[in-house]
């Protein structure tokens, strides 16, 4: 499978290509391998869901971080602010 991104942004590689990807080239039939994506990604966000950082040995961490609530103009929860959650993903040695 040629993955290729016609833009210059980052290139992105979809769930339906990684399974893609395990069809071609373990052979595994297309429903098993959308499910298995399916069932790593569930996984994953599960975790981050119940604050527990993901480590794939190899390949690298995911992390749930939190911003907002605070102001960082005056330093002080105004309240009003919604504190948000997103993830960050750093490469593993």
């Amino acid at each position: 499978m040629d993955i290729s991104v016609e833009s210059l942004e980052t290139p992105a590689l979809t769930k339906a290509q990684l399974a893609e990807l395990l069809f071609e080239q373990i052979g595994l039939n297309k429903r098993e391998s959308k499910d298995m994506i399916d069932a790593f990604f569930d996984l994953v966000s599960s975790s981050l869901v119940e604050g527990k950082d993901v480590k794939i040995s190899g390949f690298g961490n995911f992390q749930k971080n939190t911003t907002g609530g605070t102001s960082n103009t005056i330093g002080i929860n105004l309240g009003f602010l919604q504190e948000s959650f997103y993830v960050t993903f750093t490469f593993g040695n």
